[in-house]
């Protein structure tokens, strides 16, 4: 009798976890657009506390109890769906729409610092141009004087006996400066050495200009024109002879005023 009371316990409890498992409903999601499958959409019913998420290949499972007759299917970028059920439903596939609303453009800016002219050294300095402007002006002036800084590069290290002889110049020591002076030019400056920089740049000192009188106009100053110089075009590798006036410095920009 015993054996008999066990055996229908065990029949029952194996009828009601058959009940228990035929009772869920289960499928897959996807995308209706390209029917991908789609994981982490929630599957619940609502006020129920009862669901699940679907997984990586977009299945899901969940069971079904008397009354509960609406599944509803949601995610973030896909529209919500409440589906009814039918009783005895086991399958229900279900296809998201995507959700055409876009979050709006988000443009983070840093704050703008306050521009301040207090403590300025630019704003100080520009104050007091302003303020002599007038007095800048060349024309304002009866005469003016200025330092100049030039800046010269140069290449004598490939000065050879062989190549003074084939040019045939003639040179001797300048008395101001360690450097030759070539009796053929009709203007020589002598410069001394101030520094040489790493990058080959050689800044020297104008000591003393010599010119011949062949180079000099009628007020004694050196006429460009007779003395046409030459200058070096490193686009083309050439050297150009120079000379000839093309226009007045200063008095003709003025003119354009």
């Amino acid at each position: 009798m015993k054996q008999r009371h066990i055996t229908l316990i065990l029949f029952l409890l194996f009828l009601f976890a058959s009940i228990g498992a035929s009772a869920q409903i289960k499928g897959v999601i996807t995308d209706s657009l390209t029917n991908e499958p789609l994981m982490y959409i929630t599957v619940q019913y609502e006020g129920k506390g009862v669901g699940g998420i679907s997984n990586g290949k977009g299945e899901y499972q969940v069971e079904t109890r008397k009354g509960w007759d609406e599944l509803t299917f949601s995610a973030v970028g896909y529209i919500t769906q409440k589906i009814k059920i039918t009783p005895g439903t086991k399958v229900l596939n279900v296809k998201m729409v995507p959700d055409d609303i876009m979050l709006a453009e988000v443009v983070v800016k840093p704050k703008k610092e306050k521009y301040s002219r207090k403590n300025n050294p630019a704003v100080e300095f520009m104050k007091k141009v302003i303020e002599h402007k007038k007095a800048l002006k060349l024309e304002e002036n009866d005469y003016y004087q200025f330092q100049k800084y030039e800046k010269m590069k140069m290449s004598i290290n490939d000065v050879t006996p062989d190549k003074m002889e084939k040019s045939g110049l003639h040179a001797e020591k300048s008395t101001l400066v360690d450097a030759p002076l070539f009796q053929e030019y009709p203007m020589t400056l002598e410069c001394k050495l101030v520094k040489f920089n790493e990058d080959g740049i050689v800044v020297g000192e104008i000591v003393n200009v010599s010119a011949d009188e062949s180079v000099l106009g009628e007020d004694g100053k050196i006429a460009v024109e007779k003395l046409e110089p030459i200058a070096f075009d490193s686009v083309s590798h050439a050297y150009h002879k120079l000379g000839e006036k093309v226009g007045n410095a200063f008095s003709d920009g003025n003119q354009l005023k």
